[in-house]
């Protein structure tokens, strides 16, 4: 899931774009950051990393009211 392995354009017209790259982001990326595997051995970044992604999807669903 690094960002060098699947973000990077190297000029070989293979770069993720459109809905290629929201199909990936959708259904590999966030789903693969999500289940992150845990365990008391587990760096502090990877652990938040999880923690992030385990309620973005909902987030980013939710619909936000602003008062003027």
């Amino acid at each position: 899931m690094q960002w060098k392995n699947w973000a990077v354009d190297r000029k070989d017209r293979k770069a993720l774009t459109g809905d290629d790259l929201l199909k990936f982001i959708n259904e590999e990326l966030f789903p693969g950051l999500k289940n992150i595997s845990i365990c008391e051995n587990t760096p502090m970044n990877k652990i938040i990393v999880k923690e992030v992604f385990e309620d973005s999807n909902n987030f980013m669903k939710m619909e936000f009211c602003f008062v003027k």
